[in-house]
C-alpha cells in the first residue's frame, strides 16, 4: 500500500478522484466536480456514508464529564 492509508482506502472508494487531491479539503476539488454525475456518490458508497456520519457523531458527542456532573 503506498502513501497514507486514508489516501488509499478513500481514493479506492472514490475511485477516479486525483491523488493530488485526496485527502486535502474538498473545497480544493474543481467546481465542475460538483455538478459532474459521474463524481455523484452512489448506493455503493453507503459503508463509506456509514463510516463518515460514526466520526461525526463520534466526535459531536460531549466529552465524559463534560457536564461537570460526576
Amino acid at each position: 500500500m503506498g502513501g497514507d492509508w486514508r489516501d488509499d482506502r478513500i481514493g479506492s472508494a472514490l475511485g477516479g478522484v486525483n491523488p493530488d487531491l485526496v485527502g486535502h479539503p474538498v473545497w480544493l476539488y474543481p467546481a465542475e466536480n460538483w455538478h459532474d454525475p459521474a463524481s455523484a456518490l452512489g448506493p455503493e458508497h453507503e459503508a463509506l456514508r456509514e463510516a463518515i456520519g460514526h466520526e461525526l457523531d463520534v466526535l459531536s458527542a460531549p466529552a465524559a464529564g463534560a457536564d461537570g456532573a460526576e
